[in-house]
């Protein structure tokens, strides 16, 4: 490799959690914008974090991929759509192989990865956006998402109001819909003399948080949630949203002064409207709140919920441990085919919808448990047939994969957002004694590096 005062030239080998590609010259560790695994690019560095160099791409030397003009006109300026030059066949192809060579260095390269199951619709695919409020690169507040870590050579730390990464005033997002473009437009006119400012969690100051929008794709009814840190008066903007769109069915505004925005709301007000809107997913009547867990993607989560109900080969007379089962929808599925669900999850507002969801289905033979699942098996833990995981990127706390290995039973469903977690899970598994049936991966998030796994795993070396 050469490097020269305008650049160095990398073979990109990897995608980092951002979504940015990977290379290494000598000792020398980059992250690359612009660029995906098998590239040879010269770059410019622009900066270091953590110790490893950002870096922009000058040009291409040549090319693993095919390229196509991106649909959107905040391509490279949005941290979103990192992959939206990315001929969508390719994009599938990176992703299959990311997994396989996560399982490669995982020392596991010999379990069946199938073909990833696309997308059909790869715009306006999101059933929810959360859209930020903030300072853009000028000082003037905005609306819109956060740009992307690198950006004309400067990083985040350059934001001239305080240490969050600069917003950018979006006006139009292909992810999830016309109407959603149009909400954010409309909010952001009705809040711009008002004198409000971005919450800034450092130093409590400043209201104004997000927009959530949740929209479902069979009925177009809309459900608007305004994030504050301390509340407002909310009626012009619920006027601006309603103006906006007539399928708004709802604002909602939630209060929350704690560091973390998805902290649990300390006040939830319904402004204007219902509080809640209804989508169906494989004949489920799925209620969902402001702030309800669900799939982004609803027609690809039902190719997941398909595939997750064949891998657990039930018969209906089996009895299920739901693990990390959120708002309850794939435990519910699988109650329709089973003879008893016992769902477990933390977060208690998921809980309550999960519970909600199973009254309003009819569905009797499910159970929810609003506990840690590390402290539920710390209790008595029920006798079950098969165990379904739906972990967070983290993967299983290996006390947990333990104590689901003592309960001996003959099947556990593994659905994972994460390959890397979910080879070093797959690993934990085989050491136990349980076989790995093979992987099928599915497409939720067009344009992204990331995609979703399902695996079966099973008592019995192979």
């Amino acid at each position: 490799m050469e490097e020269n005062e305008d650049g160095v030239e990398l073979e990109v080998t990897g995608v980092s959690p951002q979504g940015m590609g990977t290379a290494k010259k000598g000792v020398e560790l980059y992250d690359v914008r612009g660029a995906v695994p098998g590239d040879l690019v010269e770059a410019k560095p622009v900066g270091v974090r953590g110790g490893r160099k950002d870096a922009i791409v000058i040009r291409r030397i040549s090319e693993s991929v095919s390229r196509t003009e991106p649909r959107c006109e905040h391509f490279g300026v949005c941290g979103g759509c990192q992959w939206q030059d990315v001929v969508y066949a390719d994009q599938l192809k990176l992703k299959r192989d990311m997994v396989v060579e996560c399982f490669r260095a995982a020392g596991i390269g010999d379990v069946e990865i199938t073909e990833i199951l696309g997308a059909e619709d790869v715009f306006y695919y999101r059933n929810k956006m959360d859209f930020s409020f903030g300072w853009s690169r000028a000082g003037e507040l905005s609306l819109g998402l956060y740009e992307g870590a690198i950006q004309d050579g400067e990083t985040v730390s350059d934001n001239p109001k305080h240490h969050a990464p600069p917003v950018f005033n979006l006006q139009k997002c292909w992810l999830q819909s016309e109407a959603s473009n149009l909400i954010v437009a409309a909010v952001r006119e009705s809040l711009s003399d008002t004198g409000l400012g971005p919450y800034n969690p450092s130093g409590r100051t400043g209201t104004l948080r997000s927009l959530v929008v949740r929209d479902i794709k069979e009925t177009g009814d809309v459900l608007v949630n305004l994030n504050v840190a301390r509340k407002i008066h909310a009626a012009g903007v619920a006027e601006a949203a309603t103006r906006a769109c007539a399928d708004v069915k709802g604002l909602v505004q939630s209060v929350n002064r704690k560091r973390s925005r998805n902290a649990v709301p300390r006040l939830q007000e319904t402004v204007f409207g219902q509080d809640r809107i209804v989508e169906q997913i494989l004949g489920l009547e799925v209620q969902l709140s402001a702030t309800s867990f669900a799939q982004v993607n609803s027609r690809q989560a039902e190719r997941l919920y398909r595939h997750v109900l064949h891998e657990a080969r039930l018969i209906g007379s089996e009895r299920i441990l739901d693990l990390y089962c959120g708002a309850g929808t794939m435990s519910l599925l699988l109650a329709k085919q089973a003879a008893s669900v016992t769902g477990v999850e933390v977060v208690e507002e998921a809980v309550q919808d999960a519970r909600r969801n199973a009254e309003r289905n009819g569905i009797l033979n499910s159970k929810f448990v609003c506990k840690d699942v590390l402290d539920f098996f710390r209790g008595k833990v029920p006798e079950v047939d098969v165990v379904t995981v739906n972990p967070p990127r983290a993967g299983i706390y290996r006390a947990v994969l333990n104590a689901i290995c003592r309960m001996e039973v003959e099947r556990i469903v593994y659905v994972s957002c994460n390959a890397k977690t979910l080879a070093r899970d797959l690993v934990g598994f085989k050491r136990k004694g349980y076989r790995v049936g093979h992987v099928q991966l599915v497409d939720l998030f067009p344009h992204t590096h990331h995609c979703e796994a399902v695996v079966s795993i099973t008592r019995g070396r192979s």
